[in-house]
Protein backbone atom coordinates (compact mmCIF):
# COMPACT_ATOMS: atom_id res chain seq x y z
CA UNK A 1 0.00 0.00 0.00
CA UNK A 2 1.53 3.51 -1.06
CA UNK A 3 0.31 7.02 0.01
CA UNK A 4 1.72 9.81 -2.54
CA UNK A 5 1.82 13.16 -2.14
CA UNK A 6 2.88 16.68 -3.52
CA UNK A 7 5.95 18.47 -2.89
CA UNK A 8 5.84 22.11 -3.06
CA UNK A 9 7.82 25.05 -3.53
CA UNK A 10 7.58 28.25 -1.51
CA UNK A 11 5.66 29.83 -3.73
CA UNK A 12 3.14 27.04 -3.97
CA UNK A 13 4.04 25.23 -6.86
CA UNK A 14 4.18 21.29 -7.01
CA UNK A 15 7.76 20.38 -7.89
CA UNK A 16 7.80 16.33 -6.84
CA UNK A 17 6.01 13.73 -4.57
CA UNK A 18 6.87 11.92 -1.96
CA UNK A 19 5.85 8.19 -1.65
CA UNK A 20 5.27 6.69 2.16
CA UNK A 21 4.88 2.60 2.58
CA UNK A 22 3.66 2.42 6.12
CA UNK A 23 3.63 -1.52 6.08
CA UNK A 24 7.12 -1.62 4.51
CA UNK A 25 9.43 -3.42 6.93
CA UNK A 26 12.44 -1.35 5.69
CA UNK A 27 11.79 2.33 3.74
CA UNK A 28 9.62 4.77 5.64
CA UNK A 29 9.09 7.33 2.09
CA UNK A 30 10.97 8.14 -0.89
CA UNK A 31 11.19 11.66 -2.33
CA UNK A 32 10.98 12.39 -5.90
CA UNK A 33 12.18 15.88 -7.46
CA UNK A 34 11.30 15.77 -11.63
CA UNK A 35 13.57 16.13 -13.79
CA UNK A 36 13.66 19.80 -15.60
CA UNK A 37 12.56 20.85 -19.04
CA UNK A 38 13.40 24.30 -21.08
CA UNK A 39 10.98 25.36 -23.07
CA UNK A 40 11.44 23.38 -25.98
CA UNK A 41 10.14 20.68 -23.11
CA UNK A 42 13.80 18.76 -23.77
CA UNK A 43 15.56 17.23 -20.32
CA UNK A 44 17.99 19.90 -18.91
CA UNK A 45 18.50 18.45 -15.58
CA UNK A 46 18.06 14.61 -13.82
CA UNK A 47 15.62 14.69 -11.32
CA UNK A 48 16.48 13.40 -7.85
CA UNK A 49 15.40 10.79 -5.37
CA UNK A 50 15.26 10.57 -1.91
CA UNK A 51 15.28 7.31 0.08
CA UNK A 52 14.49 7.17 3.83
CA UNK A 53 15.23 3.95 5.26
CA UNK A 54 13.43 3.26 8.88
CA UNK A 55 16.69 2.64 10.49
CA UNK A 56 17.50 6.50 10.18
CA UNK A 57 20.00 6.42 6.96
CA UNK A 58 18.56 8.96 4.15
CA UNK A 59 20.17 8.01 0.52
CA UNK A 60 19.57 10.97 -2.51
CA UNK A 61 20.78 10.41 -6.09
CA UNK A 62 20.33 11.91 -8.71
CA UNK A 63 17.68 9.66 -11.55
CA UNK A 64 15.55 9.63 -14.17
CA UNK A 65 12.09 10.77 -12.06
CA UNK A 66 9.65 11.98 -14.29
CA UNK A 67 7.34 13.78 -12.04
CA UNK A 68 4.10 13.13 -13.67
CA UNK A 69 4.37 9.39 -13.58
CA UNK A 70 5.69 9.31 -9.86
CA UNK A 71 2.38 11.58 -8.72
CA UNK A 72 0.00 9.33 -10.08
CA UNK A 73 1.62 5.96 -9.47
CA UNK A 74 4.31 6.56 -6.93
CA UNK A 75 7.73 5.03 -6.14
CA UNK A 76 7.62 1.20 -6.35
CA UNK A 77 10.25 -0.30 -4.03
CA UNK A 78 10.96 -4.11 -3.58
CA UNK A 79 10.09 -5.93 -0.44
CA UNK A 80 13.40 -6.47 0.64
CA UNK A 81 14.26 -2.54 0.27
CA UNK A 82 16.91 -3.38 -2.63
CA UNK A 83 15.85 -1.98 -5.49
CA UNK A 84 13.68 1.50 -6.14
CA UNK A 85 11.69 1.56 -9.76
CA UNK A 86 11.51 4.68 -11.48
CA UNK A 87 9.42 5.39 -14.60
CA UNK A 88 9.63 8.19 -17.42
CA UNK A 89 7.88 8.12 -20.47
CA UNK A 90 11.72 9.15 -22.37
CA UNK A 91 13.91 7.22 -20.16
CA UNK A 92 11.73 3.76 -19.33
CA UNK A 93 11.91 1.89 -16.36
CA UNK A 94 15.06 1.98 -14.81
CA UNK A 95 15.92 -0.19 -11.27
CA UNK A 96 18.21 1.50 -8.91
CA UNK A 97 19.70 0.12 -5.49
CA UNK A 98 18.07 2.52 -2.68
CA UNK A 99 21.75 3.52 -2.95
CA UNK A 100 21.31 4.83 -5.79
CA UNK A 101 23.21 2.26 -8.03
CA UNK A 102 22.06 1.42 -11.42
CA UNK A 103 20.94 -2.41 -11.42
CA UNK A 104 18.85 -2.30 -15.04
CA UNK A 105 17.07 0.10 -17.14
CA UNK A 106 14.76 -0.44 -19.71
CA UNK A 107 13.30 1.29 -22.92
CA UNK A 108 9.55 0.55 -22.35
CA UNK A 109 8.13 3.98 -23.24
CA UNK A 110 4.41 5.11 -22.30
CA UNK A 111 4.53 3.19 -19.18
CA UNK A 112 2.54 3.36 -16.56
CA UNK A 113 2.02 1.42 -13.36
CA UNK A 114 4.85 -0.78 -12.24
CA UNK A 115 3.77 -3.75 -9.74
CA UNK A 116 6.44 -5.77 -7.56
CA UNK A 117 5.19 -8.83 -7.25
CA UNK A 118 5.95 -10.96 -4.16
CA UNK A 119 8.11 -13.98 -6.45
CA UNK A 120 10.07 -10.87 -7.71
CA UNK A 121 9.31 -10.57 -10.93
CA UNK A 122 7.68 -7.03 -11.97
CA UNK A 123 4.86 -6.50 -13.64
CA UNK A 124 4.47 -2.92 -16.08
CA UNK A 125 1.22 -1.57 -17.51
CA UNK A 126 2.70 0.10 -21.12
CA UNK A 127 0.16 2.46 -23.26
CA UNK A 128 -0.81 -1.28 -25.47
CA UNK A 129 0.93 -3.68 -23.54
CA UNK A 130 1.22 -5.62 -19.97
CA UNK A 131 4.39 -6.94 -19.83
CA UNK A 132 6.07 -9.25 -17.19
CA UNK A 133 9.38 -9.06 -16.40
CA UNK A 134 11.88 -11.09 -14.25
CA UNK A 135 14.36 -9.26 -11.34
CA UNK A 136 16.96 -8.18 -14.02
CA UNK A 137 14.28 -6.64 -16.48
CA UNK A 138 14.45 -8.96 -18.67
CA UNK A 139 10.56 -9.72 -20.89
CA UNK A 140 9.35 -12.94 -19.94
CA UNK A 141 5.68 -12.50 -21.70
CA UNK A 142 3.54 -10.04 -22.44
CA UNK A 143 -0.14 -8.98 -23.53
CA UNK A 144 -1.90 -6.48 -25.66
CA UNK A 145 -4.51 -4.55 -24.00
CA UNK A 146 -6.70 -1.81 -25.72
CA UNK A 147 -4.36 1.29 -25.67
CA UNK A 148 -4.39 3.14 -22.06
CA UNK A 149 -6.87 0.81 -21.04
CA UNK A 150 -5.39 -1.20 -17.81
CA UNK A 151 -4.94 0.38 -14.08
CA UNK A 152 -4.03 -1.52 -10.83
CA UNK A 153 -7.14 -3.74 -9.17
CA UNK A 154 -5.58 -5.00 -6.59
CA UNK A 155 -2.08 -5.75 -4.75
CA UNK A 156 -1.69 -8.71 -7.66
CA UNK A 157 -4.31 -8.21 -10.24
CA UNK A 158 -4.82 -5.50 -13.22
CA UNK A 159 -8.07 -4.85 -14.33
CA UNK A 160 -7.61 -4.06 -18.58
CA UNK A 161 -9.83 -4.14 -21.86
CA UNK A 162 -8.82 -6.55 -24.04
CA UNK A 163 -10.83 -6.01 -26.87
CA UNK A 164 -13.82 -2.78 -27.33
CA UNK A 165 -16.55 -5.28 -25.81
CA UNK A 166 -14.44 -7.69 -23.57
CA UNK A 167 -12.64 -6.82 -20.18
CA UNK A 168 -10.68 -9.08 -17.91
CA UNK A 169 -8.76 -9.44 -14.63
CA UNK A 170 -5.49 -10.87 -14.91
CA UNK A 171 -3.00 -11.93 -12.64
CA UNK A 172 -0.01 -10.21 -11.59
CA UNK A 173 2.33 -12.71 -11.82
CA UNK A 174 1.74 -15.05 -14.92
CA UNK A 175 -0.71 -12.57 -16.78
CA UNK A 176 -3.20 -15.29 -16.91
CA UNK A 177 -6.58 -14.09 -17.30
CA UNK A 178 -8.24 -15.13 -14.04
CA UNK A 179 -11.71 -13.49 -14.59
CA UNK A 180 -13.47 -11.85 -17.77
CA UNK A 181 -16.86 -10.08 -18.86
CA UNK A 182 -18.17 -8.31 -21.86
CA UNK A 183 -19.22 -4.52 -21.51
CA UNK A 184 -22.41 -5.13 -22.95
CA UNK A 185 -23.95 -7.68 -20.63
CA UNK A 186 -22.86 -5.06 -18.19
CA UNK A 187 -24.83 -1.97 -20.17
CA UNK A 188 -20.99 -0.16 -20.49
CA UNK A 189 -19.76 1.24 -24.02
CA UNK A 190 -16.29 1.43 -22.42
CA UNK A 191 -14.39 1.20 -19.53
CA UNK A 192 -10.89 2.19 -18.47
CA UNK A 193 -10.41 1.20 -14.73
CA UNK A 194 -11.42 -0.84 -11.98
CA UNK A 195 -10.86 -2.09 -8.38
CA UNK A 196 -11.87 -5.61 -6.70
CA UNK A 197 -13.50 -4.17 -3.19
CA UNK A 198 -14.44 -7.23 -0.74
CA UNK A 199 -16.65 -9.85 -3.34
CA UNK A 200 -16.94 -7.55 -5.88
CA UNK A 201 -15.21 -5.69 -9.10
CA UNK A 202 -16.32 -1.84 -8.97
CA UNK A 203 -15.67 -0.70 -12.45
CA UNK A 204 -15.72 3.04 -13.57
CA UNK A 205 -16.94 3.20 -17.40
CA UNK A 206 -18.81 4.88 -19.87
CA UNK A 207 -22.50 4.35 -20.51
CA UNK A 208 -24.46 6.85 -22.81
CA UNK A 209 -22.02 9.18 -22.64
CA UNK A 210 -22.34 9.33 -18.88
CA UNK A 211 -19.19 8.49 -16.98
CA UNK A 212 -20.44 5.91 -14.03
CA UNK A 213 -19.63 3.65 -11.38
CA UNK A 214 -21.31 0.11 -11.38
CA UNK A 215 -20.18 -3.41 -9.37
CA UNK A 216 -20.18 -6.55 -10.65
CA UNK A 217 -19.84 -9.28 -7.96
CA UNK A 218 -16.41 -12.03 -8.28
CA UNK A 219 -16.77 -15.26 -7.88
CA UNK A 220 -15.43 -16.83 -4.99
CA UNK A 221 -11.99 -18.25 -6.56
CA UNK A 222 -10.59 -15.15 -7.67
CA UNK A 223 -11.77 -13.14 -4.23
CA UNK A 224 -9.94 -16.04 -2.23
CA UNK A 225 -6.73 -15.04 -4.06
CA UNK A 226 -7.18 -11.36 -4.08
CA UNK A 227 -4.57 -9.03 -2.44
CA UNK A 228 -6.81 -6.14 -1.61
CA UNK A 229 -4.60 -2.69 -2.28
CA UNK A 230 -6.86 -0.18 0.11
CA UNK A 231 -5.34 2.96 -1.13
CA UNK A 232 -7.06 2.58 -4.30
CA UNK A 233 -10.00 3.13 -2.58
CA UNK A 234 -9.38 6.67 -1.97
CA UNK A 235 -8.73 7.68 -5.79
CA UNK A 236 -10.81 8.65 -8.79
CA UNK A 237 -13.78 8.91 -7.06
CA UNK A 238 -14.55 5.00 -5.60
CA UNK A 239 -14.56 6.44 -2.04
CA UNK A 240 -18.38 8.05 -3.43
CA UNK A 241 -19.39 5.05 -4.24
CA UNK A 242 -18.44 2.24 -1.82
CA UNK A 243 -19.87 5.04 1.15
CA UNK A 244 -22.97 4.70 -1.07
CA UNK A 245 -22.98 0.73 -1.25
CA UNK A 246 -22.23 0.56 2.52
CA UNK A 247 -25.11 2.50 3.27
CA UNK A 248 -27.29 0.26 1.10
Amino acid sequence: MLKVSQILDHSGCNIGFTTEYPLHSYIEKTEVIGFRRNDNSEITEMGKLSVYMKDGTTYTFECWADAVYCGQFGINVSDDGTRIYVISDEKGLWCYSCKGEILWKTRYTSAGDVIVNANGTITCITGNKILLLDENGKLISSRKILPYHASKASENMIYAAISERKAVLIDCETLDIIWQTYLDTLGLDASQEAIVYKNMLIIFGLRQSRMIYISVDLPNSVIENCHYDESLFQKNGYRGFIERLEKQ
